[in-house]
């Protein structure tokens, strides 16, 4: 998706078009962060560690939802 707006921007694209396919990188990227922190979550929650560094984890990890 992304390489698709640097050629868009290359090869002088409209405004528009171009607005639309970053909205869709945009959302691409927002979806497979999502994804990516849910799987660190559950990760951390199987995990056999001390409370601590569990509630430590998953602190750190909720800043970015």
């Amino acid at each position: 998706h992304l390489s698709k707006v640097i050629d868009m921007l290359s090869e002088g694209c409209s405004g528009k078009d171009v607005a639309q396919q970053m909205q869709a990188v945009t959302g691409a990227l927002s979806k497979a962060k999502n994804l990516y922190i849910r799987e660190q979550i559950e990760h951390a929650l199987t995990s056999e560690r001390p409370p601590e560094a569990l509630i430590r984890d998953l602190s750190e990890l909720s800043k970015y939802l």
